[in-house]
């Protein structure tokens, strides 16, 4: 989740279905992914920031904010040691049914070919179960 400040608000709103916003504030306590897409309209680039694998999930299936250009995992310095670390992904996947009992979700799998899901945002190891393609980065 994100929060931010009312006089972060930008004066200039451009519909009811959402608002403008000219910062939002990042606790540096769990992983989240920056989703970059490219808009079909104007050709504008968007930049997402969801907290977990099932707004990933809502997102990859909606797919309503354009073709998608970038994927990065944020992990801020708790989780990654001292600096915030980005880690580049190539894809979406979804876990049909994962071998650890969790619900199914979403997860990301980075240029390296390391999937990374669940609550907190980690390195899946193991037998990820069956895995559907939902969207690739540049596709």
């Amino acid at each position: 989740m994100f929060s931010t400040y009312e006089a972060l608000k930008y004066p200039l709103q451009m519909d009811s279905r959402s608002t403008v916003w000219s910062g939002v504030e990042l606790t540096p306590i769990s992983s989240v992914f920056a989703v970059s897409t490219l808009g079909s309209d104007d050709d504008s680039t968007s930049i997402f920031l969801l907290h977990g694998t099932d707004d990933l999930l809502a997102f990859a299936k909606q797919r309503a904010a354009g073709r998608l250009v970038g994927l990065h995992l944020l992990q801020p310095p708790r989780r990654s040691g001292d600096d915030w670390k980005v880690v580049a992904m190539r894809e979406v996947v979804f876990q049909r049914e994962p071998t650890d009992g969790s619900l199914p979700s979403a997860a990301a799998v980075s240029l390296e070919g390391i999937l990374y899901g669940g609550f907190p945002i980690n390195v899946l190891e193991g037998d990820p179960g069956p895995l559907d393609h939902l969207a690739s980065v540049g596709a």
